[in-house]
């Protein structure tokens, strides 16, 4: 019987190891599968929600530094001059300014110039002229923004009075191009006009935008100018009647010596030159004539003014006036009639 319990006991003992030798490889196997198909699918969800989450930052702290399509929608336009004790006339200015440009960068933009002192406008108004007479591009930018993108915003950094009609404003402006933003800082000079704030000028790193647009507009204008000069006396050249005149006179001096005359008139110019018979020497005129006839003729000898003119006038075929030096000591009558 002892035996037969021993035998018992073994087999017991053989079939409860036989169990954990046998179900322990399978226990480990099966947890190893579904550790590794957690990994699979939770690391990969957790990647997504962190990158969502930081992407959720991003856009977060992106608009949270959005520049407002509008000037009106920043409230630092403004209260920064107020803020530093400037209620005054400075925030006088500061407000009227945050009006300027909520209107100039708003959607119903008004015109360009409305905005501008007499002074200003007159120089942007030639700058117009001189763009459309000579077909170029003189203001290559935004007047008011001067940066490139777009949703410009403008703040106001800081105001000062400097009389009584006139302040200077220190503007920073910003637009965005892209996912970047372009900036630039400039100073804004106004003033007085008939009980309002009207800007004055602009003044960069460049220096005043109001003088360097005047600069351009004058020379351009100035040059056109020249050319359609040119043009027209090239014109009246063509067109204008050319007279050659032959003229024979004397002078009233008593020696009754007796002159030859050859003038060439054109566009109320006269060039010639005139000999006295007997003497062999010959004498070069240049002068004017008017519409009225009157003839200013200067004599020159080898080129070089003598101090001697005649001065008269031509009426129909005679040429009559005084033979006089430039100090007036010598004075002749003279009369000359064409031939």
């Amino acid at each position: 019987m002892e035996d037969v319990e021993k035998m018992r006991a073994k087999e017991g003992e053989k079939e409860e190891h036989g169990v954990l030798l046998e179900e322990r490889p399978d226990y480990y196997v099966r947890k190893s599968k579904r550790a590794f198909w957690t990994r699979c699918i939770l690391f990969p969800l957790a990647c997504i929600a962190v990158v969502f989450a930081v992407y959720r930052f991003v856009c977060f702290i992106n608009n949270d530094r959005q520049v407002p399509d509008k000037v009106e929608e920043s409230s630092s336009t403004v209260p920064y001059a107020m803020e530093q004790g400037k209620a005054g006339k400075e925030g006088e200015v500061a407000k009227r300014l945050e009006k300027i440009y909520n209107d100039m960068l708003g959607d119903s933009r008004p015109y360009a110039l409305s905005y501008l002192s007499s002074d200003f406008r007159r120089v942007m108004l030639d700058v117009l002229r001189a763009e459309q007479e000579s077909g170029s591009t003189l203001l290559d930018h935004d007047l008011w923004t001067r940066t490139a993108g777009t949703h410009h915003t403008v703040k106001v950094k800081s105001v000062t009075a400097t009389t009584d009609d006139r302040a200077s404003a220190e503007v920073m402006v910003r637009g965005e191009l892209g996912h970047y933003s372009n900036q630039e800082s400039l100073v804004v000079l106004l003033l007085m006009e008939n009980g309002l704030w009207m800007v004055d000028d602009f003044v960069t790193s460049f220096g005043s935008e109001k003088g360097m647009l005047g600069q351009k507009a004058e020379e351009v204008l100035s040059m056109l100018s020249q050319q359609e000069s040119m043009e027209h006396r090239e014109d009246v050249r063509r067109d204008a009647p050319w007279n050659a005149l032959r003229l024979r006179g004397s002078m009233s001096d008593g020696s009754k010596k007796t002159f030859n005359m050859y003038l060439a008139i054109s566009e109320g110019s006269v060039e010639g030159e005139y000999e006295i018979d007997g003497d062999g020497v010959g004498y070069a005129l240049s002068g004017e004539i008017d519409g009225e006839g009157a003839m200013v003729l200067r004599e020159y000898r080898k080129g070089v003014a003598t101090g001697r003119l005649f001065e008269g006038r031509l009426e129909g075929s005679t040429f009559v006036g005084q033979y006089r030096n430039s100090l007036g000591t010598t004075t002749r009558d003279f009369r000359a009639t064409v031939q």
